[in-house]
């Protein structure tokens, strides 16, 4: 209804259903930061692992096709490419779901017993990965480092207990990005598009864009 009567939609948040485009008529969307959540992340592993020449990874994502995937992803693979001896030795896909992740993870162990460090999108992957290592006599946040992103009471308790490592929520400054949006809305002024593969937070709607970028030339 916003849409079709000319009403921009900005929305803020962790994360949606669906991402910004023709189908949900989201003109802007703020998130966090996926790209330097993880970036911060593998910089605490170049602390932890100093020195080592092998850094055997594993990335687990609760869907692969999404934002903070992608982004996070991305980040890994950058850091991994920096670092000589790391080595990202699969990513999976959990769905969130337990069960799955603690198969996926138990897999991978088996055919990885050096395995370095785990990067988990939820808490269900996390607890599926400590089910694992404790399984097979080895001790999380030790002897397998292992970052999350998801900030929870329970996570924050791991940290505190040490087993586990690090786990990161890297909020941006949405208040003052909200502000730059509505006064471009209000000035009629066009959006800049930021493509996936460089997003830091805004994601635009083209459709809507395009309209407004049309609107301003005529002006």
């Amino acid at each position: 209804n916003c849409f079709h009567n000319n009403i921009p939609v900005i929305l803020c948040g962790g994360s949606a259903a669906i991402e910004p485009g023709l189908e949900n008529r989201i003109i802007f969307e703020i998130r966090p930061d996926f790209y330097r959540e993880t970036q911060l992340a593998a910089r605490s592993l170049e602390i932890y692992e100093q020195g080592k020449v092998d850094v055997e990874i594993l990335v687990l994502n609760d869907f692969a096709d999404t934002t903070s995937a992608r982004e996070r992803n991305r980040a890994i693979v950058e850091e991994a490419d920096k670092n000589e001896g790391w080595k990202i030795i699969a990513r999976r896909e959990t769905t969130g779901d337990y069960a799955k992740a603690k198969q996926l993870m138990e897999d991978v162990y088996l055919a990885n017993p050096g395995l370095d460090a785990v990067f988990v999108e939820s808490e269900n992957d996390y607890q599926a990965v400590i089910d694992v290592l404790f399984k097979y006599g080895k001790m999380p946040g030790e002897d397998v480092l292992i970052f999350a992103f998801e900030d929870n009471d329970n996570l924050r308790k791991m940290i505190l207990s040490g087993v586990l490592n690090y786990t990161v929520i890297e909020k941006q400054d949405a208040g003052t990005e909200i502000s730059g949006v509505i006064e471009k809305i209000h000035l009629g002024k066009s959006y800049k598009k930021i493509s996936l593969a460089e997003a830091s937070g805004f994601y635009s709607n083209k459709s809507i864009e395009e309209k407004i970028v049309t609107k301003e030339k005529n002006l």
